[in-house]
């Protein structure tokens, strides 16, 4: 008992320190995203006022003065000067500023000596079409905005937006800066998240990484991510996995990553466990001494009471229980000493029914022979019936075709020529010759399939094949009736393991009934369907007939049954179609089922095995079909 209740306790305290650990993870989530939203909705209010101030440079008279000189004097390159420096602030004097003309010659350049040389020593280019400005994004305001990139341990980037004449454009305004956050930035960030949390930024172009205060960092690995303005799981090498959330800066080529290490957001979890592990284990601890006690109390009665109740038992009833005191356990002692008694009396009883109960065992087994007896008398019957009826069947065969031959002979003049009454009574006789022939033929399929001796021939073919050839054989009579005919094919490549015979003549007895049951004018449709786990196909053969009544839908698959049977019924058969029909279906592993509404017709469904150890399993399976309506005619 006190195993399963630490197992509980300790299953509870697992599904306990998930569900903490998941309301951690979404609150830390959520605090993410919004603060970097925060933070991008910030870095976007700053580049818009910087990119106002370039377009207020660009429009200043001095500026274009400058550009449309052919030869800039001294005065307006002073001018012009005056005009650029008012870009600059003194936090970031050292920004150099650039003007340039649209043909790619720069007039003037403001703090050059504070410019990152490259590697060659040359000053770094800040033409619009140049490193500074790289892969950037032109932004709707025509300012365009250059992606991070790294140089002597800093990160930079241009910014540059060009100057009109008029609809001419004649130039542009170009500036590098570096990025710089001040301390208090981060630290504040901190303070607000309440958490070890670190921010980013990043191109959106490609792979370049910096902090907030513009140093160049390796980018994350990523594990896990559910795509841009959301929380993903990732790792740093020396910080380790960590959730990070990332939001983009509009109008640049930016992004800004806030990241949050996974131990300080489950720390808080983790220590709320610990207090429950402990609180938990000095209650097990707490409840296992107070069982002891109350078990050393109610122990020792009950153990008299359990050596009595092994003793009635084994047949003992002579073992008394001590029932003085007046306390529960007293009161269980007067009931058990009451209930030998009562199980003493009943065993006495028992014995006397189970005396009797042998008795009618044995009349019962006596009984079982004679019933035996009779299921074997059944069975020798049934075979014998089954014998009659093949035997029968073929003798009738015979005369019929030797009738069939001779009306045959007669109508083609052999025994010398006929008028047209007689070749039309000769046609009537030829007409009830194949009637009755095909009735006998279906009495002695019906007699091998009960005796069980047909076989078949499997092999693996063409559904779409074997259904196209039906058409023929029935062209005829559906033409007679003016039955419209819709065959929608099957997918060439589907095969199917079965009798290929049997399972046309299966298909081609439900067309035949179909035929009989639509009315003149009325539409037949074949189509397949495939069953969902893939191993059968459903071949349906659906009439606008009449229907077939709910209360006759289980009887239809029954040996002599029809739908409609009166004396004067125009409809041909003794009612053996689709009790073969189905039998031949599940002898080749598939069924035979219905679906029917009275006065929109009916639908069959042949269930056909897909493989050979699906038709040598249980044909009776249960199966569901995908719909698939015809959408070819054939």
């Amino acid at each position: 008992m006190m195993t399963v209740l630490v197992v509980v306790l300790g299953i509870s305290l697992a599904l306990t320190y998930r569900t903490l650990a998941d309301t951690a993870r979404a609150v830390a989530g959520v605090r993410l995203s919004r603060a970097a939203h925060q933070l991008a909705s910030t870095v976007e209010t700053g580049v818009s006022q910087r990119a106002t101030l370039l377009r207020r440079a660009a429009a200043d008279s001095a500026i274009h003065r400058a550009l449309r000189a052919t030869t800039v004097t001294p005065n307006a390159a002073a001018e012009a000067r005056a005009a650029l420096s008012r870009l600059t602030v003194p936090t970031d004097s050292a920004i150099p500023i650039e003007l340039w003309t649209d043909d790619g010659r720069r007039l003037i350049r403001l703090n050059a000596d504070s410019v990152q040389r490259t590697a060659t020593g040359e000053l770094a280019d800040l033409s619009p079409s140049a490193k500074a400005l790289g892969t950037g994004i032109v932004r709707p305001d025509s300012v365009r905005i250059g992606a991070f990139y790294g140089e002597g341990g800093h990160v930079y980037f241009g910014i540059s937006t060009p100057v009109y004449d008029g609809p001419r454009r004649v130039g542009y305004i170009a500036e590098l800066r570096r990025v710089t956050v001040q301390p208090s930035a981060e630290q504040g960030l901190k303070d607000l998240m309440g958490e070890d949390v670190s921010g980013r930024f990043r191109n959106a172009t490609d792979a370049f990484w910096s902090t907030l205060a513009g140093a160049p960092i390796a980018p994350l690995s990523l594990r896990d991510s559910a795509g841009q303005d959301s929380v993903f799981e990732a790792s740093r090498p020396g910080v380790g996995t960590l959730y990070a959330t990332e939001a983009a800066i509009r109008g640049t080529p930016w992004a800004i990553v806030l990241e949050l290490p996974t131990r300080g957001v489950l720390a808080r979890t983790r220590a709320t466990m610990l207090r429950l592990g402990m609180l938990s284990l000095l209650l097990v601890v707490v409840g296992a001494v107070a069982s002891w006690i109350i078990s050393r109390r109610i122990t020792r009665p009950l153990a008299m009471l359990s050596g009595a109740a092994e003793a009635l038992a084994r047949g003992d009833g002579t073992r008394h229980v001590d029932d003085s005191g007046g306390d529960e356990l007293a009161q269980l002692a007067r009931t058990f000493n009451s209930m030998r008694d009562e199980i003493t009396s009943a065993r006495t009883e028992l014995q006397a029914q189970v005396e009797e109960a042998q008795s009618a065992a044995e009349e019962l087994e006596q009984a079982n022979e004679q019933l035996h007896h009779a299921m074997a008398t059944a069975e020798s019957a049934n075979r014998a019936k089954g014998d009659f009826l093949a035997v029968m069947s073929h003798e009738l065969r015979t005369p019929l075709n030797a009738i069939g031959g001779y009306v045959e002979l007669l109508q083609l003049g052999v025994h010398g020529p006929i008028n047209e009454p007689q070749r039309d009574a000769l046609g009537r006789v030829a007409r009830s010759q194949q009637r009755l022939l095909t009735l006998i033929n279906d009495v002695l399929n019906f007699a091998r399939l009960d005796a069980g001796r047909v076989e078949y021939n499997w092999s693996e073919f063409s559904l779409d094949a074997a259904l196209a050839a039906l058409e023929p054989l029935l062209a005829p009579q559906m033409r007679a009736k003016g039955l419209t005919y819709t065959y929608a094919a099957c997918d060439p490549s589907l095969s199917v393991h079965a009798d290929h015979d049997r399972l046309q003549q299966v298909v081609l007895n439900l067309l035949s009934n179909a035929v009989k049951f639509t009315p003149d004018g009325g539409g037949i449709v074949v189509y397949c369907e495939a069953s969902t786990d893939a191993d059968a196909v459903f071949v349906n053969v659906r009439d606008s007939g009449r229907g077939i009544p709910p209360e006759r839908l289980r009887k239809i698959f029954e040996p002599f049954v029809q739908v409609e049977r009166s004396l004067n019924r125009p409809h041909e058969g003794i009612g053996l179609g689709l009790s073969i029909s189905r039998e031949l279906a599940r002898g080749m592993g598939g069924d035979l089922t219905v679906q029917s509404e009275v006065g929109k017709g009916s639908v069959f469904t042949v269930k056909v095995c897909r493989s050979r150890s699906a038709s040598l399993g249980d044909g009776h399976v249960s199966w569901t079909a995908t719909t698939s309506e015809p959408t070819a005619t054939r």
